[in-house]
């Protein structure tokens, strides 16, 4: 799942090539990541 999401980003990056776009669409991916290992983490009993 990650990697489609990532998959599909990436040439939105390469299109967009402001450092300020680039900078966000990396911080939100970074953001999704650790909210899916945070639910993981939270969701495992114990």
């Amino acid at each position: 799942m990650i990697y489609v999401a990532v998959a599909d980003l990436i040439p939105g990056l390469h299109r967009r090539p402001e450092l300020r776009a680039t900078a966000q669409q990396v911080a939100l991916i970074a953001l999704g990541v650790a909210l899916i290992w945070l639910v993981g983490d939270l969701a495992r009993p114990g």
